[in-house]
């Protein structure tokens, strides 16, 4: 018994092995502001928290810890992410997933930087997001997701990148821009190829189990 269960166990163990090396870079981090940063003071204190992965991006900020809410800073209209050249994507999905406070919707998605009238500024190394004016709650938690496809240039430059860019527009007066550059922590998340080395690897289970039966 013990010499059949030993060829399954280093079997499985090779499946993790090389299942486990198969992984995209990606880069993920956490910006915490208790007003606008180096900008001003007139902001609300906000988390930013940012994933930035090979196929998607999500910006999550999270209300609270400074500065209060006030008339005029109480809402977002839009809101980016710096981390790629523009040319590093391959394709670019102009409809951006929304998840705010448990409210699901959509905003329009644009490569370019923030200004006080929201997306389109440039067209440098950003990926924007506006749409109707969403009114903040403290301890409320808004989420964007971007979705694109790089070019083989963009997963290079993907796989080296070390810092982000996040901003936010804060209004309803004239628009107080937060714009942060954030470290990040290098991730990583498994690829479809993963699975078919995990397929690889129980074969190769199956096949010595079948063996030892075989004896």
């Amino acid at each position: 018994m013990c010499k059949f269960i030993l060829p399954v166990v280093l079997g499985l163990a090779m499946t993790w092995l090389f299942a486990g090396g198969a992984m995209a870079d990606g880069i993920s981090g956490s910006l915490v502001l208790t007003n606008c940063g180096t900008a001003g003071t007139s902001c609300p204190g906000a988390t930013y928290d940012f994933s930035v992965g090979s196929t998607s991006a999500t910006l999550t900020i999270t209300i609270g810890g400074g500065n209060g809410l006030t008339s005029t800073s109480d809402q977002i209209t839009g809101v980016d992410l710096g981390f790629l050249p523009q040319g590093d994507f391959a394709s670019f999905n102009t409809t951006v997933a929304t998840n705010f406070d448990g409210t699901v919707g959509t905003w329009t998605g644009a490569q370019g930087s923030l200004s006080n009238g929201n997306c389109g500024s440039n067209n440098g190394a950003f990926v924007c997001a506006d749409g109707p004016a969403v009114t903040l709650a403290d301890g409320g938690s808004y989420t964007w997701t971007w979705n694109y496809t790089l070019t083989s240039q963009g997963a290079t430059d993907l796989a080296g990148l070390t810092s982000v860019h996040v901003g936010a527009n804060y209004g309803s007066a004239n628009g107080l821009i937060v714009s942060q550059i954030a470290s990040g922590t290098g991730t990583s998340v498994p690829e479809p190829s993963s699975l078919s080395l995990l397929g690889a690897g129980m074969l190769g289970v199956l096949l010595l189990a079948g063996v030892k039966v075989a004896k």
